[in-house]
């Protein structure tokens, strides 16, 4: 949520928060290294697979011009325009 990838729940907007999202990939690979050993091959595997998936979303985003994107919000839509017909 933090990289803008989706939606508030309450606010239906996608806000991109770069320092907060750096600060938990950077904690989410502290926490890697402090467990392990500690971990199936298969928990070791997801952790890397999601951290590295984490990092390669920052890259884009990072590269990205700073704005803020608004998703579709039924409330504030044209009259007779619906979910299934925003882009």
């Amino acid at each position: 949520m933090q990289l803008g990838k989706f939606a508030h729940p309450e606010t239906g907007v996608a806000e991109r928060d770069l320092d907060s999202a750096r600060m938990t990939i950077d904690t989410l690979q502290m926490l890697r290294s402090k467990t392990q050993g500690n971990l199936s091959r298969e928990e070791e595997s997801l952790f890397d697979q999601i951290l590295a998936e984490l990092k390669l979303n920052y890259v884009d985003e990072a590269g990205k011009p700073a704005s803020k994107s608004t998703l579709f919000d039924a409330s504030t839509a044209p009259a007779g325009e619906t979910a299934s017909s925003a882009p």
